[in-house]
């Protein structure tokens, strides 16, 4: 576990010497898995703002309905107006094309596309305003107490 440990930092800092200094000054956290401990930080009780937390919340919700049955891998997500009008990068699918849920979290993680976020997110609340409701809930419940998505 040590061996992994140190591993993961060094590849952390092998990561982050390309973009140079203010790359390595950003917040960051490495936690043990097994054991919760703090291996390293840095300002990490410092308000950031992670490329893709949104995306990675609606991972997480419709990966809780999958697993409680509200979907299912092939259920169907329609892309509507609201989806279509979503700023790239996104699929561009025309608005009543269906896919699958497997497709579009494919889209979603692969493409990191809009759209899909969208798709998804009014699959699993309705629409995306429910859908942020769920999402801030989620944040409480996983204790990202100073995180707040809105639109």
């Amino acid at each position: 576990m040590v061996s992994r440990a140190i591993g993961l930092i060094v590849l952390c800092f092998v990561w982050l010497a390309p973009f140079g200094a203010a790359a390595q000054d950003a917040p960051f956290i490495l936690v043990d898995a097994d054991s919760g401990a703090v291996l390293a930080q840095n300002r990490s009780g410092d308000l950031w703002y992670p490329a893709s937390l949104t995306k990675l919340m609606t991972v997480y919700l419709v990966f809780e309905a999958l697993a409680d049955g509200r979907l299912e891998l092939d259920s169907p997500v329609t892309v509507s107006a609201n989806a279509l009008e979503e700023p790239p990068s996104k699929m561009g699918f025309p608005a009543g094309t269906v896919i699958t849920v497997d497709n579009a979290l494919k889209i979603l993680i692969v493409k990191s596309a809009n759209d899909a976020a969208i798709m998804l997110a009014e699959a699993v609340a309705g629409s995306q305003e429910a859908f942020v409701v769920r999402m801030n809930a989620a944040a409480a419940k996983l204790g990202m107490s100073r995180t707040l998505f809105a639109n």
